[in-house]
């Protein structure tokens, strides 16, 4: 039996579901294939996601790509696929042979091939695809997908002749019908007599499964929500209160526990705005409560009712960030709007679209275009240290509905602006709920992330019980877990000399070397930096790694390309992710590698350091700091001794 990737999941729970057709060739896939094989199901790669990729450590690579077609709903006409559909035959853009033929090229070429390997002729040896239509016969599918003699003009080695990659197309090997079970046999049969083996081999194969490894946020979201007892609190809000204040150490739950709360008002029919301070976070709270969603649906037993519970529960939710939020409210003529989406406004910019907003919501409620203004029965706040009293009083007096219900979850020592006052001053607050245990952070990081928040609690002023200073739950004090690697270089070399790109080519060989065996994937790894010239620098070291996708906010020319970057940057996304230490609060990783410059705060710093993700059962959290800040220096200390 093969190894599946990811693990512990059936294929009847994937989201988005498996076709029948899909979880037919799966199920047929695993249970004939030895376990010398790994079948990837659905991996990500780049923006291509095909059905399966399965991988031998001796004789090679197939991607596969399964239509689930109904034989007499498609034709060949002219050379195009048609689909039968409302009693008349329409047009596709299909062209199922060179998808696949397109998801192998992806692999190959931007995983597998060395620099030295040009040859087309290896590609075609160590890297397969097949198209498998398990609803119509052999022939019939590969008459319909044949587009008279395919053609692929890029490759043509020989004049007069077709080109290995045309001739590979138009083989009747490369497509399986109804009786896949039989043809795969024997494709696979001839497999196993190959044997590829040497350096290039070895290291594009090690390189392909880091990238086919489904990454901790994708195979987190397939299991259960597990809540800690602070969190269901937050989230069930037992004495329904109308306002909550919430402060919590890093990976204490606050953020899930919001989520929760949103995803079981909006099941009930309430409408709830998700606000956050950052771009990224709103993209991290919309996951957070689509999983929780799911969540809450499990116990529907009929998966058409749950899907649809989940959609109207979607669509009474609004997860943004403020300024968004804010945007939607005032709607800006043109010039305004330049000046916030390209410069960089400043406070009483900002300010000033609060008093506008309030002025309409007070007014009558209706917007620039006649439509009436939104409200909700319940407004959640995460980041809320970085609110402002005005905002808030925006939000509670004009945006919540009366009797509705608001929460605002803080962490005093990640607030990388004016410390937040404010709140311990409104009237409508009465105690706080406090969540002290983190879940994130590994065992052996706890004491050195303590001895940084000492320090910032000199330096940054207010009452030391703002402060929130994680603490183990029982529950992760015994069992085994690996100790930590951390790494922390003192440095007075600027960012952008060749040391940085050694550095980073030797964090990336160090994380790689046993990424197969920990389940480290790409984008459990990511770059921070404090500055957009800082981070540019990183993005340009990591990546002259030949195959490497990412994912970066990474722009120092343009504000708007930030912005746009920063709506992009999705938990789902696959690559390395490089991200400013502000950008990424919220969010966690189990590699976190930090560029610290002379621009960096000790609030940045204890920010970086929380975002570290530790995992029981051997394998090992991984903290990589390049400290240019002398200021700093002494923290190496503080961080890597851990007794």
């Amino acid at each position: 039996m093969a190894v599946v990737s990811p693990s512990g999941v059936k294929l009847t729970e994937f989201v988005p579901p498996l076709n029948e057709g899909e979880q037919r060739v799966g199920e047929w896939l695993i249970a004939q294939l030895d376990d010398e094989w790994t079948v990837y199901v659905q991996p990500r790669l780049h923006m291509a996601q095909p059905d399966f990729v399965c991988v031998h450590p001796r004789s090679g690579v197939v991607v596969i790509e399964v239509k689930d077609w109904a034989d007499g709903l498609y034709r060949n006409e002219k050379n195009q696929i048609e689909v039968h559909s409302g009693g008349s035959w329409s047009t596709t853009e299909a062209n199922p042979r060179k998808q696949a033929r397109d998801y192998r090229d992806l692999v190959w070429n931007d995983f597998m091939r060395s620099t030295e390997q040009d040859s087309w002729k290896a590609k075609a040896d160590q890297a397969k695809y097949l198209l498998i239509f398990p609803r119509m016969s052999q022939m019939k599918a590969f008459r319909l997908t044949a587009m008279e003699v395919v053609q692929d003009d890029n490759d043509v080695y020989e004049t007069g002749q077709l080109s290995i990659a045309t001739a590979e197309l138009n083989n009747l090997q490369l497509v399986h019908g109804l009786d896949f079970p039989r043809t795969l046999r024997a494709f696979f049969k001839k497999m196993a007599a190959k044997t590829f083996s040497g350096n290039d081999w070895e290291f594009g194969l090690s390189k392909l499964q880091f990238h086919l490894n489904e990454h901790e946020d994708v195979r987190e979201r397939r299991g259960p929500l597990r809540l800690s007892r602070e969190a269901r609190n937050i989230a069930s809000n037992p004495n329904n209160a109308r306002v909550r204040r919430i402060r919590g150490a890093p990976g204490s739950g606050k953020s899930l526990g919001l989520a929760s709360r949103a995803a079981r008002l909006t099941l009930d029919g309430k409408s709830v705005l998700l606000l956050s301070y950052n771009i990224t976070m709103a993209n991290y709270l919309a996951d957070l409560t689509s999983w929780a969603r799911r969540h809450e649906t499990a116990g529907i037993t009929d998966e058409r009712e749950a899907q649809v519970a989940r959609s109207h529960a979607k669509s009474r939710v609004t997860a943004v960030h403020f300024h968004g939020f804010l945007r939607g409210v005032v709607a800006p003529p043109p010039r305004e709007w330049h000046k916030a989406e390209i410069d960089e406004p400043n406070d009483s910019f900002w300010e000033s679209w609060v008093q506008r907003a309030i002025e309409r919501y007070g007014q009558n409620g209706v917007g620039p275009y006649g439509e009436s203004l939104p409200r909700y029965d319940a407004i959640l706040i995460d980041e809320g240290q970085d609110f402002k009293e005005s905002w808030w009083r925006l939000l509670y007096d004009h945006v919540l509905n009366e009797k509705g219900e608001t929460a605002i979850v803080c962490d005093r020592a990640q607030s990388l602006y004016d410390a937040p006052e404010w709140i311990n001053q409104q009237s409508e607050f009465r105690g706080w709920t406090e969540l002290k245990e983190s879940f994130r952070l590994p065992k052996d990081v706890l004491r050195p992330v303590s001895r940084v928040l000492a320090e910032l609690k000199k330096q940054g002023g207010g009452e030391n019980s703002e402060y929130i200073e994680p603490e183990l739950p029982e529950e992760r004090q015994g069992g085994l877990w690996s100790p930590s690697q951390v790494e922390w270089i003192n440095t007075s070399d600027t960012p952008n000399l060749p040391g940085l790109k050694d550095w980073v080519v030797d964090v990336l060989e160090k994380v790689r070397a046993d990424a197969v065996a920990t389940k480290l994937s790409a984008p459990d790894i990511v770059f921070l930096a404090d500055t957009h010239e800082d981070g540019e620098q990183l993005v340009q070291a990591a990546i002259s790694d030949t195959g490497t996708q990412f994912q970066s906010i990474f722009d120092s020319k343009s504000r708007q390309r930030q912005q746009e970057r920063k709506r992009s940057f999705w938990p789902g996304a696959g690559g390395y992710r490089f991200c400013t230490v502000h950008s990424f609060k919220g969010w966690e990783s189990r590699v976190v590698v930090y560029l610290v410059s002379e621009r960096s705060t000790i609030e940045q710093l204890y920010v970086a350091l929380t975002r570290l993700r530790g995992e029981p059962e051997g394998i090992p959290a991984r903290l990589f700091v390049r400290n240019n800040k002398f200021e700093f220096n002494h923290f190496r200390d503080l961080v890597v001794t851990r007794d």
